[in-house]
């Protein structure tokens, strides 16, 4: 497996955080602008496409900074989610053995996300 990059997406393929980024988000929208995001359908969907759709849906602006804000607001959320004592996300099974695996036979290890969390901390395994 020299020479081969093995990309992975986070939540719901190596770990569960147990919905704890969709709770973030939805506290950070309704701290910054006062409204309740119900349950959505997030399957394909990316942080900007989803920011840009609830914007609009509540007439709200959406602009650069508006965008950026909820992903600071995010952000900030998200820390308080995962470091909650009742937080109850777990690694996926044979996940490490599978990641030793890899790592052994040469393969460099990354993440590829469409998320906007991503620049905040981005990178490789």
């Amino acid at each position: 497996m020299q020479g081969r990059l093995v990309l992975f997406d986070i939540d719901g393929t190596l770990i569960d955080t147990r919905g704890a980024g969709f709770r973030a988000f939805r506290k950070a929208v309704h701290d910054l602008h006062d409204v309740v995001v119900g349950e959505l359908d997030l399957c394909g969907a990316t942080d900007a496409g989803l920011v840009r759709g609830i914007l609009s849906f509540f007439d709200l602006e959406v602009s650069e900074e508006s965008t950026a804000a909820i992903y600071e607001a995010d952000l900030v959320r998200l820390a308080e989610q995962l470091n909650h004592r009742g937080f109850g996300g777990v690694i996926l099974p044979a996940v490490p053995e599978l990641l030793e695996v890899l790592q052994e036979a040469g393969a460099v290890l990354g993440r590829s996300t469409t998320s906007a969390r991503a620049h905040h901390g981005g990178g490789l395994l």
